[in-house]
C-alpha cells in the first residue's frame, strides 16, 4: 500500500485475490481430469514429462528462495522486536532458530495432514493480524488522521517494486492440487 497508495494497494489486492482463486479454481478442475495427485503430476501427464521435469525444478528453486525470504522476514522482525546489543537480539540466532525450530521439522512431514495444527494456528494468526489492521485503520479513521505521508493513489515508476509481493498470493498454485487429493470427498 506504501508503493501503490491505498485505492491502487486495495485495487491491485483485489485483483490478485479474483485472478488466484479463478486460477486455482482451475487447477482444481485439471487435477481432477487429469487424475492428478500433485502439480507436477498434473504438468507431466498434460504437457508431457519434460514440462513436469522443469516444473519440478521450478518449484525447488521457487520454494527454496520462499523460505530464504522468510527466513529474512523471521530476522529483520525479531532484529526490530529485540535489542540488537544482546547476544538474543542477534539477526543471525534468530535466523537459525527459525530454520531448526520451524522449517526443519515442517519440511521433514510426509503428509499434509501433518500441517492440521499448524494451519490452524497460522489461520488464527491471519485473523489477528487483520482484526488488528482493521481497528487500528478504523481508529484512525475515526479520529479523523491519516497517519504521515498516507496517499490515496499512487503510480509511479516505484510502483512496480510492490510486484513481487503480489507474486507470493501465487503460492498456494503449488499446494492446492495435493491439498485438494486429500480432501475426503463430501
Amino acid at each position: 500500500i506504501s508503493l501503490l497508495g491505498a485505492a491502487g494497494g486495495s485495487a491491485a489486492m483485489l485483483c490478485i485475490a479474483l485472478l488466484t482463486g479463478t486460477t486455482n479454481a482451475i487447477l482444481v478442475r485439471m487435477a481432477v481430469r487429469y487424475r492428478a495427485w500433485s502439480y507436477q503430476e498434473l504438468v507431466s501427464t498434460a504437457l508431457g514429462p519434460l514440462a513436469g521435469h522443469g516444473v519440478a525444478l521450478g518449484i525447488l528453486l521457487y520454494s527454496f528462495g520462499s523460505c530464504v525470504a522468510y527466513l529474512i522476514i523471521v530476522a529483520d522482525v525479531a532484529q526490530l522486536l529485540l535489542p540488537s546489543h544482546e547476544w538474543w537480539g542477534s539477526p543471525k540466532l534468530w535466523l537459525s532458530m527459525a530454520a531448526v525450530v520451524i522449517c526443519l521439522p515442517l519440511s521433514c512431514m510426509r503428509s499434509l495432514q501433518a500441517f492440521a495444527g499448524v494451519s490452524t494456528l497460522a489461520i488464527a494468526a491471519l485473523g489477528f493480524v487483520a482484526g488488528v489492521v482493521v481497528t487500528r485503520s478504523v481508529q484512525q479513521l475515526e479520529s479523523g488522521t491519516t497517519g504521515p505521508g498516507f496517499v490515496l493513489l499512487s503510480l509511479t515508476s516505484n510502483s512496480l517494486r510492490a510486484l513481487p509481493v503480489f507474486t507470493f498470493a501465487f503460492q498456494s498454485h503449488i499446494q492446492i492440487v495435493p491439498i485438494f487429493s486429500e480432501m475426503a470427498p463430501p
